[in-house]
């Protein structure tokens, strides 16, 4: 399904039919108001597959290249009521990014030596969806440096991203697909506003924040490292060639 949509319907019509599709899927992450006592990991279920979805989506708009649609599903607002109201506000792309308690306690409960569990239903999940769980791990990265561009531009605390399926990546993987492109001038400019910027500088200052220590990637146990976010995304080789 994603993947004809990243083939089908790359225009105004088409992304704005994707935005409130997943707009849907976002309003579905809460208690109706109906509902009057729940747990707050009651709508885990939901929120698991607005996430999974979402993953998706940029995961195929990624791997066809088509980023001038992969960076209106990041720049639109996903309207949500607030509870027992009729007003409400936008969120931006983070919404699809919540805890999932229930699998927390699951794994807490069984022991599990897993550092997610959304992360291996993933990659589980991803067979036969003509997406590969890599694609998948490029996605969420590139979800996560769009988030630390924001955080960069404003003092305000903003809702995170958290790349949890990078808790698979291997030790001494290099840099994603788009980034090792992205060493041409040409392509970079065209992934450019994925990230929100216009030039390869702006996004190398803040991948220099992660190589100078003067900010920390994700963490997910092995050795004590953090995530080498500013290698991941090719930082001194963006846009060094025509």
């Amino acid at each position: 399904m994603f993947t004809l949509v990243a083939r089908a319907h790359d225009n105004d019509e088409g992304r704005t039919l994707v935005v409130r599709f997943l707009e849907g899927l976002a309003k579905m992450q809460r208690a109706p108001d109906s509902v009057s006592q729940f747990n707050e990991g009651d709508w885990d279920n939901f929120r698991y597959i607005a996430w999974e979805i979402f993953l998706h989506s940029m995961a195929a708009l990624l791997k066809r290249e088509r980023f001038g649609f992969a960076a209106s599903l990041l720049n639109a607002g996903y309207f949500e009521l607030e509870r027992h109201s009729k007003s409400g506000k936008t969120r931006n792309y983070t919404t699809f990014w919540r805890s999932l308690q229930s699998l927390e306690r699951r794994k807490q409960r069984l022991q599990l030596n897993r550092y997610s569990l959304a992360a291996d239903l993933v990659k589980e999940r991803c067979t036969g969806s003509g997406i590969d769980f890599t694609d998948i791990q490029q996605a969420d990265f590139v979800l996560y440096v769009r988030y630390a561009v924001e955080a960069s531009n404003t003092e305000e605390h903003i809702r995170s991203w958290y790349p949890v399926t990078l808790a698979w990546l291997e030790y001494r993987a290099g840099p994603f697909e788009v980034f090792v492109k992205a060493a041409s001038a040409a392509y970079f400019a065209r992934l450019a506003p994925v990230f929100g910027v216009k030039q390869a500088s702006e996004l190398q200052t803040v991948l220099a924040q992660f190589a100078e220590g003067k900010a920390n990637g994700p963490a997910f146990g092995y050795a004590g490292d953090y995530l080498p976010v500013a290698d991941l995304a090719n930082m001194k080789a963006l846009a060094t060639k025509p």
